[in-house]
């Protein structure tokens, strides 16, 4: 969840009953279409179903294809990809994290 949004996100998807309403909530407190974090009342199955549904938005949102496609006719398609190669995602990585 973002972090403006975040706690008050969180104590209210708490508070609701069932993952649907608690997820209708979360993307109402986020203040956007979607929101990223982990909804507390969601199963493990349906919160990878939603995680795919909400990605397929965002692309659609962003119209991710047609983002591609201009970056590879204006030659960027490549340098973007090997500096995405270049960055270390291990958590080992990231500061304040052994």
């Amino acid at each position: 969840m973002l972090e403006p949004t975040k706690q008050a996100a969180s104590d209210g998807a708490s508070a609701r009953g069932d993952a649907v309403s608690a997820s209708a909530f979360l993307t109402k407190a986020a203040g956007q279409s979607f929101y990223n974090g982990r909804n507390p009342r969601e199963p493990a199955r349906l919160r990878a179903r939603v995680q795919r549904e909400r990605a397929g938005d965002i692309f659609a949102k962003f119209d991710f294809e047609k983002q591609l496609e201009k970056l590879d006719t204006e030659n960027f398609l490549y340098l973007l990809t090997q500096r995405f190669a270049e960055v270390d995602i291990r958590l080992s990585g990231i500061r304040g994290i052994p």
